[in-house]
């Protein structure tokens, strides 16, 4: 049993600071150089219930025998909520009117905080195969959270991206590595005219 929600709103601007210039009569472009700047909002709350199988437990001893049997499931729950302020420094080149190669360099200043929450039991079940006993169903609750859990701050980026046009037709694919996280591939489409 697993449900996702995730919201992502935002906007950027971009400026450039050196205009595109032709190389090779027109052949190799340089797109110049801009910065660019934005907020983007994000939310995301998870939830998962995992049921286990069931334990069962037998001791003996002393002319009895218990038999205990546990019913234990899991519940997991996050949420996740950032404010984001990317500032990035761009370059591209364009190759022959179709491949398009960027790179560049930024940092992300994040806002936010993270929820977690994990409980985990379940039923527990005693019988006595011996004697007489009056033994009244039972559980198990085990509860681990933690609130507000910040992130970092100043999240260092490499950018990296391959375009491809056929005429109207935009593809790029960029890439974002961030040291202290991974990266991350993104796939894009456009039709411009």
């Amino acid at each position: 049993d697993y449900t996702f929600e995730s919201t992502t709103i935002g906007g950027r601007i971009n400026y450039a600071l050196i205009q595109t210039h032709g190389i090779l009569l027109g052949f190799l472009k340089w797109r110049g150089l801009s910065i660019g700047t934005g907020f983007i909002y994000q939310k995301a709350e998870a939830s998962m219930v995992y049921e286990f199988d069931q334990i069962s437990s037998t001791q003996s001893g002393g002319g009895y025998a218990v038999t205990m049997t546990v019913d234990p499931s899991a519940r997991f729950k996050f949420e996740t909520t950032t404010y984001t302020i990317p500032v990035d420094i761009v370059t591209s080149f364009q190759l022959l009117w179709l491949l398009n190669l960027t790179a560049g360099a930024g940092v992300d200043f994040v806002f936010g905080h993270t929820d977690l929450s994990l409980t985990t039991g379940g039923a527990i079940n005693a019988q006595i195969n011996s004697g007489t006993a009056n033994i009244q169903p039972g559980s198990i609750t085990i509860v681990g959270e933690t609130d507000d859990v910040s992130p970092d701050r100043v999240r260092p980026k490499i950018m990296a991206g391959l375009g491809l046009q056929l005429g109207p037709v935009k593809i790029d694919m960029p890439v974002i590595y961030y040291p202290s996280a991974g990266a991350a591939i993104g796939l894009t489409a456009a039709f411009v005219w």
